[in-house]
């Protein structure tokens, strides 16, 4: 009555009878307009994130409870030269992607051994250097995370060589 717009959901039944005719309808409505516009909104907003996510100039990996992939950019795949695509390692066992990149550390039992620490302790940790087996440094900083189903770990690792080589 007032001019204003409303989002509807609909579902239709028949009514059937002996000879499977349909003999009527029974018709259901509700009325969504708010969780419509709340999907919208998380629509946007994924996006945003994921735009963000795919652009920053930093490597990014977030891990389930279970230290499964969940998300990686691009970034991380160029960082530790990973075969295939972000969309390709979802669902990979992260400790096993951790023990395959492990020897380009000075220390690959030690960068294993520290990942498992960091979780157990479940404190964030920011711009931890790593010393690769190459010479390069690397900042990794971690933090607890909550995800929709559980816990989770998000891992950022940045290339700090040519700071760390000015500084020298």
């Amino acid at each position: 009555p007032g001019g204003e717009q409303y989002t509807v959901e609909g579902v239709f039944r028949p009514v059937r009878d002996e000879e499977d005719d349909v003999v009527s309808l029974i018709i259901s409505d509700r009325e969504i307009t708010e969780q419509k516009e709340y999907e919208r909104e998380l629509e946007q907003t994924n996006a945003l994130l994921s735009t963000l996510f795919d652009t920053l100039p930093v490597g990014v990996l977030a891990e389930d409870e279970q230290r499964n992939v969940v998300a990686v950019n691009e970034q991380m795949f160029e960082l530790f030269d990973l075969p295939g695509s972000p969309d390709e390692i979802r669902g990979t066992d992260c400790a096993q992607l951790a023990t395959d990149i492990s020897d380009m550390f000075a220390d690959s039992e030690a960068f294993v051994d520290r990942i498992d620490e960091l979780i157990a302790g479940q404190k964030p940790v920011y711009n931890e250097e790593l010393e690769l087996a190459d010479g390069q440094t690397y900042a990794r900083s971690y933090h607890p995370i909550e995800l929709s189903e559980g816990d989770g770990h998000l891992w950022v690792y940045r290339d700090i060589t040519a700071r760390k080589t000015r500084e020298t």
